[in-house]
């Protein structure tokens, strides 16, 4: 059996597959405690209700440390930082343990069966509580030395501020609120649209993709950014007589990460 996670921000997910290719049954989502202590008690719940194991990945949103072993960045699960992820898996299920960015498992799935499919280089980009994403060329993650950070590019150069601090979720809640999808006006979103669309233009310029496929909660939910207003401020910026390439939503939604770490746990 295949035991597979995706812990973001704001919500776990986890799920189960005894062939690698299609999940047992929905998955199971809850909240993400933002306390590392809290957290273990969670997850520990998860593990042993999902059942033993012969293969796990765990799918999370952050930078790792050169082993693989721990977070030493993640802005939104700041108490996780340093903690020894892999080692208490390891220990909840009894078996070895793959850790892998959320986005880049998201990115891998897209890119070999969902939007991005058929493709030989796909730009991923996810904004959620956070952004996140990955290059994938020919259904591989490229070659990279520290991970990819696209949320981390610098938007505003007067006040240093990122793509991520501008358009994610944790921005907004940091200047509405955590209603903040309620409290956002039309013209907020729109600014989002418009600083989001200068984001996907910088990744196009230094990734050129084939195609860019968008996820995550803040795109894909109804209440958001919508990704019609961002393609059009996207072609406004366009500095080349080259054609941008196309820029579509993830086929898989929230389960993009669970699919792409079903995918690594696997082995495909």
């Amino acid at each position: 059996m295949y035991l597979v996670f995706d812990i973001g921000g704001t919500h776990i997910r986890s799920a189960v597959s005894k062939d690698g290719k299609t999940f047992d049954r929905a998955p199971v989502v809850v909240d993400t405690p933002k306390d590392w202590e809290e957290a273990k008690k969670v997850l520990s719940d998860i593990c042993d209700k999902q059942g033993k194991p012969e293969h796990v990945c765990v799918a999370i949103a952050g930078e790792f440390d050169s082993y693989g072993s721990s977070l030493i960045f993640s802005p939104n699960l700041s108490d996780w930082v340093g903690k020894p992820l892999r080692r208490f898996f390891e220990e909840q299920t009894g078996v070895p343990v793959e850790l892998v960015n959320d986005a880049t498992a998201a990115a891998i799935a897209e890119a070999t069966e969902g939007a991005g499919k058929g493709h030989t280089i796909v730009a991923y980009l996810t904004v959620g509580t956070g952004v996140g994403g990955a290059r994938i060329v020919e259904g591989k993650v490229d070659e990279n030395r520290q991970g990819f950070e696209p949320g981390q590019q610098i938007i505003n150069s007067a006040t240093g501020e990122t793509l991520e601090q501008r358009v994610a979720g944790s921005g907004f809640i940091k200047h509405f609120g955590s209603d903040f999808k309620e409290k956002a006006s039309k013209e907020d979103w729109e600014e989002a649209a418009r600083e989001f669309a200068v984001g996907i233009h910088n990744t196009i310029g230094y990734w050129s993709p084939d195609i860019v496929v968008v996820g995550g909660s803040m795109v894909l939910k109804p209440k958001g950014i919508h990704l019609d207003s961002v393609i059009k401020q996207l072609s406004l910026l366009s500095s080349t007589s080259r054609k941008p390439p196309q820029v579509v939503k993830a086929k898989f939604g929230d389960e993009s990460g669970l699919r792409g770490a079903l995918r690594i746990a696997s082995g495909d």
